[in-house]
């Protein structure tokens, strides 16, 4: 009778899943980034991120591509969670620094829950 409800409850738990093995991804792929490039301290945390945004871009798509909108919105969401987990004490900055680099890449962001 309610079987609508349990796909709709299925897909939401996949996409959770899907969601945190990504971010996981992408916090890994963050410190490696971080540790074999050398920005100068005048780049801005924008443009570090614009930069990291490119790769991990074509990465989501290829390896999580139901974690990836119609218009891609959801996958600067992906990268700004991941650095929000890694760095929860920089929330704010990295939450500014992934909207203004989301901004650079002509990347929307849109809330993961479209693809629920």
């Amino acid at each position: 009778m309610f079987g609508w409800l349990n796909g709709k409850r299925r897909r939401k738990e996949r996409v959770i899943v899907q969601a945190q093995a990504c971010c996981q991804t992408i916090g890994d792929k963050w410190e490696a980034f971080n540790a074999s490039l050398k920005f100068k301290e005048d780049v801005a945390l924008s443009e570090i991120i614009a930069t990291f945004a490119v790769p991990i871009e074509q990465g989501i798509r290829i390896n999580y591509p139901q974690l990836v909108s119609k218009n891609g919105g959801t996958i600067m969401t992906l990268i700004m969670m991941s650095l929000a987990m890694r760095h929860p004490d920089d929330l704010e900055t990295i939450m500014d620094a992934c909207v203004r680099a989301a901004e650079i890449n002509g990347m929307p962001i849109e809330p993961m829950d479209v693809l629920i």
